[in-house]
């Protein structure tokens, strides 16, 4: 398996190169990842979507689904990281008990975030959003306190939007197939919902356009 040939395979050879006797928190995630690559490759309109599944507040950290392996890279081209397009994210957790790892993928370099398993999840992703800002002078110095929330506040969201992703592969009738031509074992999730959502909001717009259009008189009336 040629894991180079997948973008998250290119950071992990990227990391691997390093050889540093002390992985940081993403080098551990990348070797977790390596050890059985799977990519989850979601559909956009189906992903959108889950963003009106209700709130994650009521969902604690720690009950979100268990991944078959001990990380996987989640493919999601429509959300940005503060500013920046982000690709992809790896997720990776141990026991019920232990902080979930996500590493974000935002082209030029990957960002490393802990989430806490004790707390509730809305807390705890505000909590992890707020810890980085703090953490990153180059975003927070040059920011009025207000700037810096409202930062922080759009992290939190991102960060849920991926959990969000995470969560749907711990559904028992979820829509997840596997693409059968990729080097690194890959799946697509909710592609046949979000054809099915487009089909459906196609049909809307054309009835109404349908009934709102102006008859015209044909020249041949009587």
């Amino acid at each position: 398996m040629e894991l180079t040939l997948s973008r998250p395979g290119r950071w992990v050879s990227a990391y691997t190169a390093r050889h540093t006797s002390q992985r940081s928190g993403i080098e551990r995630t990348l070797q977790a990842w390596s050890r059985d690559p799977r990519v989850l490759r979601f559909d956009p309109t189906f992903r959108a979507s889950l963003e009106e599944a209700g709130p994650l507040g009521d969902l604690p950290s720690c009950a979100l689904p268990q991944t078959a392996t001990a990380a996987i890279y989640v493919e999601i081209q429509d959300l940005d990281f503060l500013g920046n397009p982000l690709y992809g994210a790896f997720v990776a957790r141990g026991a019920d008990d232990a902080p979930l790892d996500i590493v974000l993928d935002i082209g030029v370099r990957l960002v490393a975030l802990r989430v806490p398993a004790s707390a509730r999840l809305h807390e705890a992703l505000e909590s992890t959003a707020v810890d980085y800002i703090e953490r990153t002078p180059e975003i927070s110095a040059s920011l009025m306190p207000e700037d810096v929330w409202a930062l922080c506040e759009d992290l939190a969201d991102t960060l849920g939007a991926i959990l969000r992703c995470v969560r749907y592969l711990g559904e028992p009738n979820a829509d997840i197939e596997q693409e059968a031509s990729t080097r690194v074992p890959t799946w697509r999730v909710g592609f046949a919902l979000g054809r099915a959502m487009r089909q459906r909001y196609h049909e809307r717009e054309t009835r109404a356009e349908g009934a709102t259009a102006v008859p015209t008189m044909s020249r041949n009336a009587a």
